[in-house]
């Protein structure tokens, strides 16, 4: 029995014990919450790094394609040599005028963007003025100086500051047109950077920071912001605290914190300067935001660091609480003894079975895994094999004896292969490469030696099936060269035509006979380059759709009215109903769909024929399809026919070239709809291909009906 003074002192000790714990796990927390602080703000930092290298990579691809846009101008060789004969005083002015302006007119109609195009000579005489042109105050460059390629940065291209004008945005861009290495004018774009202000203000996710392009001059250093700054006092004054700090930054890129200004709170930046001017991006995040990051992934360790101080105060408790006994009773400390032993007992139980669960887990993964494995002692005995490996012997096995080669691929007991054996005596992993000319397959062997306490105690051999992996490097090289192919083709008979006219004296007549091939080529490349960067935006989801309410009855005559006048040898009707319900989808993809499918309809049916085009209505999907009288398509490829590159294996050589674009593009788009893309074909009985679209956008997840 304890006295009252002893449970007293064991009271005080107790308590003492207690509170130094605490302390020593509550500096513990602190210590290990700052370390986690510091690195979550270190990895917050790097995702607002990333978002800004992300929306950067997408304006350096927008100023791109417009600069490729207008170097296509200054590369139209009909206008360029017209340009070219008035500078040489071989045409006025005025001819120069009717000569340029319609056909710059024709070729700037496609672009939604541009606003207005201004073609000047290299002496600052006006060619052609269409659309809105801004004056030479807006303008990038000086049309009187002669600019060598290098002024024109790395896109070839001039770009002005974003211009805000009566509130409407503006960006001038410049081009030479050039003769060789001659400046015969210039070209200057004026764009409505609609899509540039759409990729400023798309977000990545919910807390995404906001994005906004400058200059760090002192006057209007702010070019292209999100909407919010205009509708919210708070974001005002946060971007006015950071405008007034943005001449003073010295780096073209980093990370700078801005204390609280106003109603603004406390925020961090991060900008990076883009390529060829002295345009900066920048992402702006409210520091609130960011703590609150720092506080959702701090807050579990916090808990977890609490409760295992908590935990090892309780179990320091419990532990000190025998120490602070001055007389045990035997009884008791037997029946603690015999207490210890049972839990021992239990303990070890428990471990053993764990231990056989592990073994049972270990044995069931070493089965399941695909790879052929086979364990190995140093004398070449098998000691073990998986189930890949055993199936591997069954299927080379039965011809090994008759194909030495094989004998790294599969091990034979006692016999240690010559790859076994060099990993026997260098104590060091081998690899090879074995291709089964029999079946055709690859097999990647790799040799790893066990090695314990410095002796080799065996090795394990890895044998993995590579197959699919150089047959994917096969289909890889052959699409660049289908590529290529469809790409020299038009460019040769481009590259004759202009050699020939350069090297002959050619008619008005020949002229322009040839001019037409040479349109015909380009448009045949232009075509291929645009379906197959059409498929990439798509896949990328770069390219925005405009869902409206859409008439596809209209959609289907116009698109058939276009196609009537193809060929003398197809004939092409309609079943079209009076009526159909009105669609909610993209009108201007849709009709992409619908030309795609009739001209494939008109190219393999070499023979002519009759197509027919049929649509129907039902209270929730619209139907349209496509038959034709063609040479069919085989039932084995019927699936494969909407993959990219894909194309039908046809001997006789009747089927047109191409890339396999078309109808990986035609599945995009209707899958974007909500919809879904079948053929059902016979061979040279013509094929029937299938379009269904929901009235209104799905669900993720729902199924079509069928028709």
């Amino acid at each position: 029995m304890l006295t009252r003074r002893s449970l007293y002192l064991r009271k005080r000790l107790t308590i003492f014990f207690m509170v130094s714990i605490l302390a020593i796990g509550a500096v513990v927390s602190a210590t290990a919450l700052a370390a986690f602080y510091g690195i979550f703000k270190q990895s917050l930092h790097a995702n607002l790094t990333q978002q800004l290298a992300n929306k950067q990579l997408a304006v350096d691809n927008y100023l791109r394609r417009l600069a490729d846009l207008l170097i296509q101008f200054g590369t139209r060789s009909e206008i360029r040599l017209q340009l070219q004969r008035y500078l040489a005083g071989s045409t006025n002015l005025e001819d120069l005028r009717r000569h340029s302006t319609p056909r710059l007119a024709d070729a700037l109609a496609p672009l939604d963007e541009a606003r207005g195009l201004l073609r000047l000579t290299r002496d600052g005489k006006e060619v052609a003025r269409i659309g809105i042109v801004l004056g030479p105050a807006h303008w990038p460059i000086d049309p009187a100086h002669r600019a060598p390629p290098s002024d024109f940065g790395p896109y070839g291209v001039l770009f002005s500051e974003p211009l805000n004008i009566d509130g409407r945005h503006f960006l001038v861009a410049v081009s030479a047109v050039r003769q060789d290495e001659e400046v015969l004018g210039y070209d200057l774009l004026f764009f409505a950077p609609d899509k540039l202000r759409a990729l400023l203000q798309r977000q990545e996710s919910p807390d995404s920071g906001r994005v906004f392009l400058f200059r760090k001059q002192a006057d209007t250093p702010l070019l292209l912001s999100t909407p919010q700054l205009q509708d919210d006092p708070v974001a005002r004054d946060l971007y006015q605290n950071v405008l007034l700090a943005l001449p003073q930054l010295q780096e073209d890129q980093g990370i700078q914190a801005f204390p609280a200004f106003k109603s603004a709170p406390a925020s961090t930046l991060a900008y990076s300067r883009l390529p060829g001017g002295n345009w900066h991006i920048a992402v702006l995040l409210d520091n609130a935001e960011l703590h609150r990051k720092l506080l959702r992934r701090l807050l579990p360790v916090a808990l977890v660091i609490l409760g295992l101080s908590v935990l090892g105060g309780v179990l320091f408790y419990v532990l000190l609480r025998p120490l602070t006994r001055q007389v045990l009773i035997h009884a008791s400390d037997l029946e603690q003894i015999n207490s210890q032993l049972e839990q021992e007992v239990r303990e070890r139980r428990q471990i053993e079975a764990e231990l056989l669960t592990s073994e049972q887990e270990w044995a069931s993964t070493f089965e399941s895994i695909d790879d052929a494995i086979s364990l190995l002692d140093p004398q070449g005995q098998i000691r073990k094999q998986n189930r890949a490996a055993r199936r591997l012997r069954n299927s080379y096995g039965a011809v090994q004896k008759h194909r030495p080669e094989r004998r790294n691929l599969l091990p034979v007991s006692g016999h240690p292969s010559p790859l076994l054996q060099q990993v026997l005596d260098h104590h060091e992993g081998a690899e090879e490469v074995y291709h089964d000319e029999v079946t055709d397959s690859f097999f990647r062997v790799n040799i790893t030696p066990i090695i314990h306490d410095d002796k080799l105690i065996g090795a394990v051999q890895l044998v993995q099936n590579i197959t699919e992996e150089r047959q994917l490097e096969k289909m890889k090289s052959e699409m660049i060269s289908a590529v290529s192919h469809e790409i020299r083709t038009p460019l040769t008979a481009i590259l004759g035509f202009v050699e020939f006219m350069l090297e002959n004296e050619t008619s008005p007549e020949q002229q322009h006979n040839y001019l037409q091939i040479i349109q015909k080529e380009m448009n045949r490349l232009n075509e291929l380059m645009n379906d197959f960067l059409d498929l990439q935006r798509l896949q990328s989801s770069l390219q925005a759709y405009h869902f409206a309410p859409t008439d596809v009855l209209e959609l289907l005559r116009e698109t058939v009215a276009l196609f009537s006048m193809v060929s003398d040898r197809h004939r092409i009707v309609t079943a079209l109903p009076q009526q159909l319900p009105t669609l909610v989808a993209d009108g201007k993809r849709l009709q992409q769909v619908f030309k795609n499918i009739l001209s494939n309809a008109v190219k393999y049916s070499p023979a002519g024929g009759t197509i027919t085009v049929s649509a129907r209505g039902s209270d929730q999907s619209l139907f349209v399809w496509v038959q034709d009288e063609g040479i069919g398509i085989p039932a084995q490829d019927q699936q494969k026919i909407f993959n990219r590159f894909y194309r039908v294996n046809d001997g006789d050589r009747r089927i047109p070239g191409g890339l396999g674009l078309g109808l990986a593009l035609v599945d995009e788009i209707v899958k974007a709809h909500r919809g879904r893309i079948w053929v059902e074909s016979t061979l040279e009985k013509g094929s029937t291909f299938f379009v269904e679209l929901p009235l209104r956008p799905a669900a993720p997840g729902s199924e079509p009906t069928s028709v």
